[in-house]
């Protein structure tokens, strides 16, 4: 018998909520962040698991993502990592890689996923070793926060041209 994933997201959804209401008590032995990595965790490997067994790859990549995500929130508070903006470049490389090598392995006679899988991760790990002392890490820092003050005016100027070229 196989459990579905509202039954799973239900109780994912209830613990998380237990241990929130916890958490403002002083016997609580988790952070929010912690308890919100442990939900996406627990979230994403039984929606991939599920995913896998019924072919669906929307689900697929959406359950990698979480759980990836989820896996690099832990890395950020076990570590205790505060200046995130050097490690998000380098986590959507390998969040890329790690989706593609999972579509691969959902299809494995589709080889361009391992190949993007193999040239993701590969791109993650120059990022982490070579791609600092070339000083490319400063210069995608620059490009991002240039970004941050052009990414509102995007977001509106794209939601106004949806909004206007609607079918009415």
């Amino acid at each position: 018998m196989m459990i579905s994933l509202k039954k799973i997201t239900g109780i994912i959804l209830i613990v998380s909520g237990l241990l929130f209401v916890l958490e403002s008590f002083p016997i609580s032995f988790l952070s929010a962040n912690e308890i919100i990595s442990y939900s996406l965790l627990a979230f994403g490997i039984p929606a991939v698991y599920i995913s896998l067994n019924l072919g669906n790859r929307a689900l697929l990549v959406f359950a990698s993502i979480v759980f990836m995500i989820g896996i690099l929130l832990l890395i950020q508070i076990n570590y205790e990592i505060i200046d995130t903006r050097g490690i998000v470049f380098v986590s959507i490389l390998l969040i890329t890689g790690s989706i593609s090598f999972m579509l691969f392995l959902e299809n494995t006679s589709q080889k361009i996923f391992l190949l993007l899988a193999v040239v993701f991760l590969l791109l993650g790990y120059l990022s982490v070793t070579m791609f600092k002392k070339m000083g490319l890490l400063i210069l995608s820092n620059k490009i991002a926060n240039y970004a941050e003050d052009i990414w509102p005016i995007a977001l509106l100027l794209t939601g106004l041209f949806l909004f206007l070229n609607r079918k009415k």
